[in-house]
């Protein structure tokens, strides 16, 4: 049985960045592909750390032909941001710079 994800809004300057659920087993934590223009960029998975109450949101970003992991937060919209930025500019996260070789 597969359980639909709960649309999330992303409150961006940028209308063309955008979210859709991907249907998870409903055993798992929700994940979201983001989009932008309607091209898959990322991605964002719902995570809980050890037993903390706190929800988190882990990013991944598609690049130069890789899922490049960039970091945990406890806010949504601010991963978008960070999946739209390290996208438009590889140079602009350490971890992009890292993983593709790029110079600081």
């Amino acid at each position: 049985m597969v359980l639909s994800v709960p649309e999330r809004s992303v409150p961006s300057m940028d209308p063309l960045l955008t979210t859709e659920p991907i249907p998870v087993d409903p055993r798992r934590l929700p994940k979201w592909d983001v989009l932008y223009g309607g091209k898959k960029i990322g991605r964002i998975e719902q995570e809980r750390i050890g037993r903390s109450t706190s929800m988190f949101f882990h990013a991944f970003v598609f690049v130069g032909g890789k899922t490049i992991s960039l970091e945990l937060d406890t806010r949504f919209e601010d991963r978008c941001a960070k999946i739209l930025q390290a996208w438009r500019d590889p140079a602009s996260t350490p971890q992009t710079r890292y993983w593709l070789g790029l110079e600081e």
